[in-house]
């Protein structure tokens, strides 16, 4: 609802509305990449980074689950159904549009995230 209300007020005259979706988000993050990135953060961690990137990792890579009745391994991402999928998909949007989409952002009219969907109103076509 909160969207919707902030769209109301937004002019969007003359300007391009652009929406995406990141295919497949959670098991196409990059996974080491962002376990680097958590890891970074060494006060907002519970752990020192070096045993919290170990925790990590065990959760993380290599993981077996069941479907169809058969046993899979999910090698190099994060597995569709592990509960830490969102989060760290959370964790590398929130890195891209804080690092290399910072600027780009900055100079939109509107731009909303929700997960793997992003809604972006911009000035011209350019953006």
């Amino acid at each position: 609802m909160f969207f919707a209300e902030r769209l109301n007020h937004t002019n969007v005259n003359d300007k391009f509305m652009v929406s995406f979706d990141i295919t497949s988000l959670f098991t196409n993050i990059l996974l080491f990449e962002t376990i680097d990135i958590i890891c970074q953060n060494d006060d907002l961690l519970p752990l020192r980074a070096i045993e919290f990137k170990k925790l990590l990792l065990m959760c993380t890579t290599d993981v077996q689950f069941q479907f169809n009745y058969t046993i899979h391994r999910q090698i190099g991402d994060v597995a569709i159904v592990s509960p830490l999928g969102p989060i760290m998909a959370d964790i590398f949007m929130g890195y891209l549009e804080n690092t290399v989409l910072k600027q780009a952002i900055s100079e939109t009219t509107e731009c909303s995230r929700y997960m793997d969907d992003t809604f972006i109103i911009c000035n011209n076509e350019q953006h």
